[in-house]
């Protein structure tokens, strides 16, 4: 009898410590906001198109070096508001598609991402040009919400670092492609 109680004391203290332990993981951040930014040496209209037409992306997508194969096609008017461009994995199971929601002329993209495969989300970027000299900084805001589990999950994994890397590769490759086309003018 002892045994019994005691072993139901060391079970609903385990119960109350995992339901405190997830409270607290749930109660993490719903939404993941992730800002980087890039000085690229080019004029914001070079940076600008690049980035608002859909044709150029597999040049400077951090996702196409993991999955060079990526099928894609675009739909509407590349570069356009309600352009889309869609994808299909090959290599990496994923497949959604990216739809421009938003531009002002060599200032800002707004782009609205819809990935259905191997997970559903909908982040958004958000970039803004700011133009100084022969010079542009690019500011690339990306933010995804995630409700219980996910958060959980992605707190536990570090979603957050794994996310913010791939940002910067691409600005990085974004950085490379503009300076190598204005090289070749």
């Amino acid at each position: 009898m002892k045994k019994g109680i005691k072993l139901l004391g060391v079970f609903l203290g385990i119960i109350v410590i995992a339901v405190v332990i997830l409270n607290i993981i749930s109660s993490d951040e719903k939404e993941i906001i992730i800002v980087s930014e890039q000085k690229i040496d080019a004029p914001s209209n070079v940076v600008y198109n690049k980035v608002r037409n859909f044709k150029n992306y597999p040049s400077w997508s951090p996702f196409r070096l993991t999955d060079p194969q990526q099928k894609f096609d675009i739909t509407a008017v590349d570069g356009q508001v309600g352009s889309k461009f869609h994808w299909v994995g090959v290599q990496e199971t994923s497949e959604g598609y990216q739809e421009i929601v938003g531009l002002e002329e060599n200032k800002a993209v707004n782009i609205k991402c819809n990935i259905t495969v191997p997970y559903e989300a909908k982040p958004e970027f958000n970039y803004s040009f700011l133009e100084k000299g022969n010079n542009t900084y690019v500011r690339q805001e990306f933010k995804v919400k995630m409700d219980f589990p996910a958060n959980i999950i992605a707190h536990l994994t570090d979603l957050r670092t794994e996310m913010r890397l791939t940002n910067e590769k691409g600005l990085s490759l974004l950085k490379k492609v503009c300076e190598e086309d204005l090289a070749k003018l």
